[in-house]
């Protein structure tokens, strides 16, 4: 029994310094661990099951938000003005090659017959070419860039 209680101790002891850190004036603090969650931030569904939309943003904070389409990131960040500019990152994940793509560069084509996970919205790409010959093919009614799209064309993207 002494010897059970013993290893039960040691084991104790080692679970207890693996969640603890020293710091640089050898002070012991609990290190707290921070899951990331990918549900989308504003509609709640899992952002991971959708490869070709899902997109994600840092504020500039340290915030990081995921988004299961870019059509829900643009009705979460067009509601105000000051919700935009407060994003040190934006990523979208490109149509084509589905690689992550700078936001605020990207280019957005609203009104195709393509639909997200959340219905009609915005299929973004890196590059102007790839986002007007998808236009072309899938019958967009425009491209627009970051800074075009706002509470307006959100709207218009809906209802396309």
């Amino acid at each position: 029994m002494r010897y059970l209680l013993g290893a039960l101790t040691v084991l104790m002891l080692c679970i207890t310094g693996c969640n603890t850190k020293t710091s640089d004036q050898g002070n012991t603090e609990t290190e707290t661990t921070s899951q990331v969650n990918y549900d989308c931030a504003f509609c709640g569904m899992p952002s991971q099951e959708y490869p070709k939309w899902n997109a994600n943003t840092t504020s500039q904070d340290g915030t990081e938000k995921h988004y299961c389409s870019s059509r829900c990131l643009f009705v979460a960040i067009t509601e105000t003005k000051e919700m935009a500019e407060s994003l040190k990152t934006v990523n979208v994940t490109d149509y084509y090659t589905l690689k992550k793509t700078d936001g605020k560069s990207a280019y957005y084509v609203s009104g195709s017959d393509i639909t997200g996970p959340m219905g009609k919205g915005f299929v973004a790409f890196s590059s102007k070419e790839a986002a007007d010959e998808f236009s072309k093919d899938h019958n967009g009614k425009q491209v627009l860039t970051f800074e075009e799209i706002d509470l307006e064309a959100v709207k218009a993207s809906i209802e396309d």
